[in-house]
């Protein structure tokens, strides 16, 4: 079985949250047992390479009316045989992944591109795949225009709902920039009427299989309290729709310590990592927190609640994260509020970082006692 799977970020090469890693890790999963998978991405600028890339082909894609050079570049994913592929364009991917917009494209315009380039590399590749693996609402259209392009042999396509708060939701403009012809689709034609499409939508109702990252979340979006204005959509869809729990690659998170020797390991790591972020040395238990700030899903808000007391009982705490802006505020003042609060916390029990940074969080990882992972 041959298997292309479709996202926004693939780590360790492109790395902009939990997505890069289940993409980064599950086709090198699925390579062990005998499938072969292939990734495609957008090249962004901060893409990073451990392997060696280079150019292999370019495609000519029909978008907005004109048509658009698209440079497709191959690498491996480490430690692994899974072919990469990014495709670079300077107008459509030069400030994507750092920025929400690029040269005054948005991002719902630029994956609509992104799928578009995605099917012509398919069909450049001689239409080899058994599956397309389309993750999120950034390969949302891909099924509709496999079905335009190759209608009598376009491969199955699974569409994988990671986070249903973000559905791309776009002009319905998008619809004609990409090529598709009014009236083939009804699903779009119903879809655009009050002026917008949804490309999460989109992919939920037109791939041949549906699924979530976990059983639970399967069963959450088909009630109202979850599925985002989706619940309708979804539950006609519900034959066709199941979780699977995602796994962890303990390869992508190294130790420098085992059984036999972790409590003095451990404690140098500890002793390190507190100094590198300015922290009082200290025998009190380290809690940590490394996600996206945000209340609607990550439970920040909570966690916001709860901090103070895990101070004022003994503990340190240590964040790393972006996203909403003012919780990002908020966490930034905690050391002083605490401290001034409780006569038995001081500022170096609390370190606010307020950044990505993927190799600060391994170290983070090692050295803490407790990982809090608030939910909604």
């Amino acid at each position: 079985m041959k298997v292309l799977l479709v996202a926004s970020e693939v780590a360790p090469i492109i790395k902009l949250g939990g997505l890069g890693d289940v993409t980064g890790s599950l086709p090198i999963a699925l390579e062990k047992i005998g499938v072969n998978v292939d990734v495609v991405v957008p090249y962004f600028p901060i893409a990073k390479f451990t392997e060696k890339v280079f150019k292999s082909l370019e495609l000519n894609i029909p978008f907005n009316e004109e048509t658009v050079k698209v440079e497709v570049y191959k690498t491996k994913l480490p430690n692994s045989n899974v072919d990469s592929f990014l495709l670079k364009n300077d107008k459509y991917f030069t400030l994507g992944g750092t920025n929400a917009f690029a040269n005054n494209i948005s991002e719902t315009e630029m994956f609509t591109f992104f799928d578009r380039a995605v099917v012509e590399l398919i069909k450049q590749q001689f239409n080899t795949y058994d599956i397309v693996h389309c993750n999120d609402w950034h390969a949302g259209l891909i099924t509709h225009l496999l079905k335009d392009e190759l209608p009598d042999s376009r491969p199955h396509t699974l569409f994988t709902i990671h986070n249903l708060l973000y559905q791309g939701i776009a002009g319905s403009k998008l619809v004609q920039e990409v090529g598709i012809v009014p009236g083939a689709h009804p699903l779009i034609d119903w879809d655009i009427q009050d002026g917008d499409i949804n490309l999460m939508l989109q992919g939920v109702t037109s791939s041949d299989y549906i699924n979530t990252v976990s059983p639970t979340y399967a069963k959450e979006i088909l009630t109202e309290e979850y599925a985002r204005d989706m619940a309708d959509v979804l539950k006609a869809r519900e034959g066709r729709l199941s979780g699977i729990i995602n796994g962890i690659d303990y390869n992508q998170l190294p130790r420098n310590y085992d059984v036999s020797n972790w409590k003095k390991e451990k404690a140098i790591i500890k002793e390190n990592v507190r100094k590198k972020l300015g922290m009082g040395l200290s025998d009190k238990p380290l809690y940590s927190y490394i996600s996206r700030l945000d209340p609607n899903q990550k439970g920040t808000d909570i966690l916001y609640a709860v901090i103070p007391e895990l101070l004022r009982d003994g503990g340190q705490f240590i964040l790393l994260g972006t996203g909403d802006k003012g919780w990002e505020e908020k966490f930034a003042q905690l050391p002083e509020e605490v401290s001034s609060k409780y006569d038995n916390v001081s500022k170096g029990d609390v370190s606010v970082n307020i950044k990505f940074d993927t190799a600060l969080a391994n170290e983070i990882y090692q050295a803490s006692d407790f990982f809090i992972v608030p939910s909604k």
